[in-house]
This record gives structure tokens, C-alpha cells and sequence, in this order.
């Protein structure tokens, strides 16, 4: 697998993280609500191959491990919407401040399929105090990535691809920089 790298090399024990804490507890429940905490932006950056890179971001550590337990007693979504019982989650956007949501487990696989891989897991949300933006989010053996509207903007959660350090890329969808395919020459298109 191919990386880009656009950041200088820094060893895990130099990352210098900043705790941020959560936006709302998540009282009586047993586990408590996953940590985001900012790290040290001179990470390098790993990610997929033709990947596009933002043009701003920043980027977190959290424990995936516990954010998947947590994420796995999160309800599943009923008609009528059941958000009286939705799992709390607080998310970082693109300027380091942390938005609460309101999550709900909402599967999008076929029962058979989901039956046959359990660690794939979607979820729907609505920010606490902005009515208007939303959330989608999912959870897979890759880690968790999220994209959360709103009428002003979008903006993104993905995982990036250094191995054993939880780390996740926060951004504008507007950042992003389109990767030009050297397979097709300017001018053509798919």
C-alpha cells in the first residue's frame, strides 16, 4: 500500500496531545464517552493511495477500540424516530471545538449481510443544539469516519492509516485538493 506523506516523521511518544474533554457526559451508562484528544499536527500523514489531501486540518487521537464498545450500545433506530433514547456522542469540527450529538444505530444492511459482519455499523445524528446539522457515521474494521452537514458547511472524520496510533483527520469537505489521474490525459473525463 502507498502513502503520502506531508508532514515531517514524528515517533508516538512525541506527540504532544491536548485533551479536549466532551461536550456533554454521558451519565448512567456504564461506559463512559470516548475522549478526543488534539495531537500534534507534525504527524505524518498516511493515507490511502489517491487519496486527496485538505488544504486545512487537524487531527485527533482517540482510542478506536473504545469508541467501537461504546458505539456498539448505541440503540437502533425506530419508526417513529427514537431519539428520546439516542447515545450522546461529542465530535471535534475543523476549529478544535467539540458538537454534541444525538446518535442512533441505523443499518443499512441487509440483516443477513449484517449478521454475517457484525463490526460493520452505520449511524445517524442530529447536533444537540443546532437542529439543522446532521450526521452520518460509520464504524468498520478501518476505524470511523463521519460526515457531519450542516446549511454552512460540511466537514469530515477519517482515520488515517498510521498503524497503532488512533489517529483522525478533521476537515472542510471544501479543503480538499482533487488528485489528478495521470491514466487520463487533461481534457478527458470517465
Amino acid at each position: 500500500m502507498a502513502y503520502v506523506s506531508c508532514k515531517p516523521v514524528k515517533k508516538a511518544t512525541e506527540l504532544k496531545p491536548e485533551t479536549i474533554g466532551t461536550a456533554n457526559g454521558n451519565q448512567g451508562r456504564a461506559l463512559q464517552e470516548p475522549q478526543w484528544e488534539k495531537a500534534h499536527p507534525d504527524v505524518e500523514l498516511k493515507f490511502r493511495k489517491g487519496a486527496a489531501l485538505p488544504l486545512s486540518y487537524t487531527i485527533y487521537r482517540i482510542d478506536t477500540q473504545v469508541l467501537g464498545d461504546w458505539l456498539r450500545r448505541i440503540p437502533k433506530m425506530k419508526e417513529p424516530q427514537n431519539w428520546e433514547e439516542a447515545g450522546k456522542l461529542s465530535l471535534p469540527n475543523p476549529e478544535g471545538e467539540l458538537l454534541g450529538f444525538d446518535l442512533l444505530n441505523s443499518p443499512v444492511m441487509a440483516p443477513e449481510l449484517a449478521a454475517k459482519f457484525p463490526e460493520i455499523m452505520t449511524f445517524s445524528g442530529k447536533a444537540r443544539n443546532q437542529a439543522v446539522t446532521t450526521l452520518q457515521c460509520e464504524f468498520t474494521p478501518r476505524g470511523f469516519t463521519a460526515q457531519i452537514l450542516s446549511t454552512k458547511e460540511t466537514y469530515l472524520i477519517e482515520p488515517l492509516e498510521n498503524q497503532g496510533m488512533n489517529l483522525y483527520i478533521v476537515f472542510r469537505k471544501t479543503d480538499l485538493v482533487p488528485v489528478k489521474n495521470k491514466q487520463f490525459p487533461e481534457g478527458n473525463s470517465r
